[in-house]
């Protein structure tokens, strides 16, 4: 069971942690290394200007490696799955630039 932090700002509440946590579980789903807890910050504050209004973002130590991602987006929501596919799109890179370090050595 992967340990997670969320911190939430303005209106993310329980229904929008647990709707990241599920996207960010999902996501790490295939991973097998040994990895720290998700910190997932989760900001739905309105601004008080025009664009994008709210942030997500997801921290985590995968074998010894820093992944990060970040999205900004119209709502928190949809912020959350933007967040998800960045997360998801390191995920896969970092597996293809392991496996062919790999197939280097052999």
């Amino acid at each position: 069971v992967q340990e997670f932090a969320i911190v939430e700002h303005g209106n993310a509440g329980p229904a929008t942690s647990n709707h990241a946590r599920a996207k960010v579980a999902h996501a790490l789903n295939h991973v097998r290394e040994p990895m720290g807890p998700v910190y997932l910050t989760l900001n739905g504050m309105p601004r008080h200007r025009r664009g994008p209004q709210a942030t997500a973002s997801v921290h985590i130590d995968i074998g010894g490696d820093a992944i990060c991602a970040h999205a900004t987006a119209p709502t928190l929501r949809a912020a959350i799955d933007l967040m998800h596919d960045r997360l998801r799109d390191q995920l896969e890179q970092r597996a293809d630039r392991r496996r062919a370090r790999r197939r280097g050595r052999n």
